[in-house]
């Protein structure tokens, strides 16, 4: 067993003992985009749960392509810019700082 003590300015003190942190799995439930140019620009919007409370990193893939910009939007909402390519009906591909989904 592990306890972590912190210690607060002033002499404050409190313990936490066999405490665990659990992180749902990204979970992916839309994604809003119109058709994109070979040239990229175009922004997907990429709609879901669990994409954490605080601004994280994230990487969005549209196939094997890396978009050019990808940013936290919510936990909810993630945004990118696709890059340019050609396809059709690719995968998206997220990853964060402790997770990834594709």
């Amino acid at each position: 067993d592990k306890t972590v003590k912190i210690e607060m300015p002033g002499g404050a003190a409190g313990f936490l003992s066999a405490g665990f942190s659990f992180r749902p799995a990204l979970e992916v439930t839309g994604i809003r985009a119109t058709n994109t140019p070979p040239t990229g620009g175009r922004i997907i919007q990429v709609m879901g749960y669990n994409f954490g409370v605080v601004d994280n990193t994230v990487t969005i893939a549209v196939g094997s392509t890396t978009c050019s910009s990808s940013e936290w939007i919510s936990q909810t909402m993630l945004k990118c810019t696709a890059s340019p390519g050609f396809g059709t009906a690719r995968n998206i591909t997220l990853h964060t700082a402790v997770s990834a989904i594709s």
